[in-house]
C-alpha cells in the first residue's frame, strides 16, 4: 500500500517522457531514461501558463518519482547491505535551443531543480548525456549555476556514440561504453 496515491501521470508523461528500471548499468542498481531531447518543455509551460496544469501538480508528480526512486534505493541497499545509488541515462536526441526558453527556465526548470537539489541530492551516482546537440554547451551553461557542484562532478557527456536510447543501455550493461565515458 502507498502512503499517498500517486498523482495523475497523463498531465505530466506526455510531456517528459522517462523510464525506470532495475539491474546494473554503470554503477547503480536502478536506472532512470530521461528522454531529454523529446522533452515538450514547450507544451508544459504553456499547459501551467493556462492553468490546464500547475506547478504544483507538476512539481508532486516529480515527488512521487523521485520518492518512488528513494523507496527502490532503500530497498535496495537494505538488501545489499551497502547503499544503493541511481544511474541516470539522458537521451538528447532531438534536443534544440527551443527547448530552453526564458519561461521554460524560470517558470517550470528553476523551481524543478530547487526541488531536486533541496530534497534529493545525493541519490544519484552518475549523470550520463548521451547524443549531445550542437546548443549542449549553451544548455550546459545555462542549467550548471543552478545545481550544486556535486551534482556537476556527476555529469558525463559521451560525445561518441551515436545509436538509440535502447542500444545505449545494453552497451552500458555490458561495460561497453567506459571508454567513451
Amino acid at each position: 500500500n502507498a502512503l499517498f496515491d500517486a498523482p495523475d501521470q497523463s498531465n505530466v508523461v506526455d510531456y517528459f517522457p522517462c523510464n525506470f528500471q532495475t539491474g546494473k548499468l554503470i554503477s547503480g542498481e536502478l536506472s532512470a531514461l530521461l528522454m531529454v531531447g523529446s522533452w515538450d518543455t514547450n507544451g508544459i509551460t504553456k499547459a501551467i501558463k493556462s492553468g490546464r496544469l500547475t506547478l504544483t501538480e507538476f512539481l508532486e508528480y516529480w515527488t512521487y518519482i523521485y520518492e518512488s526512486i528513494h523507496y527502490q534505493l532503500h530497498s535496495q541497499s537494505l538488501k545489499k547491505r551497502r547503499l544503493v545509488f541511481l544511474d541516470e541515462i539522458c537521451d538528447l536526441s532531438g534536443m534544440h535551443a527551443s527547448q530552453l526558453s526564458p519561461s521554460f527556465i524560470s517558470e517550470v526548470l528553476k523551481p524543478w531543480l530547487k526541488l531536486t537539489q533541496t530534497n534529493y541530492p545525493e541519490t544519484t551516482k552518475h549523470i550520463v548525456f548521451f547524443n549531445p546537440p550542437r546548443i549542449l554547451k549553451l544548455a550546459w551553461t545555462i542549467v550548471t549555476p543552478m545545481v550544486s557542484e556535486g551534482t556537476v562532478e556527476k555529469v558525463k557527456f559521451c560525445r561518441g556514440y551515436k545509436g538509440s536510447s535502447r542500444r545505449f543501455i545494453e552497451a552500458a550493461k555490458r561495460n561497453e561504453l567506459v571508454s567513451t565515458i
